[in-house]
């Protein structure tokens, strides 16, 4: 197990510290801000996708595209499981296209 300077357990090679938490509420919060200042800026989410529902906040928090990393590891196929189960999230709201989402959380807010 990797351990940080006080000891204290960090996972393991290949397993990021916040693998724990999908999405990294500090990543969906860091798109929200990159895009609420800049909305015309291509923005890439990444940190904890390990599931549609997960890369859909992403988007609504303004991300326009996602990264899958650590997923991988465990699930050489996530990639695509993900962006299938991307597009029966969207159906399950009665989204038609993706570029309907980004950014949608901050129509929401004001």
């Amino acid at each position: 197990a990797l351990r940080n300077r006080s000891g204290r357990d960090q996972g393991h090679l290949g397993q990021s510290v916040t693998a724990s938490r999908h999405p990294s509420p500090v990543a969906v919060r860091a798109v929200y801000q990159v895009h609420a200042a800049m909305p015309k800026v291509p923005i890439l989410g990444m940190g904890g996708i390990r599931t549609g529902k997960d890369a859909l906040e992403f988007f609504a928090a303004g991300a326009s595209a996602v990264s899958i990393g650590t997923a991988i590891f465990n699930d050489p196929s996530a990639p695509w499981r993900i962006q299938n189960e991307l597009v029966a999230e969207l159906e399950s709201r009665g989204i038609e296209r993706l570029r309907d989402v980004i950014g949608i959380a901050h129509k929401e807010q004001g």
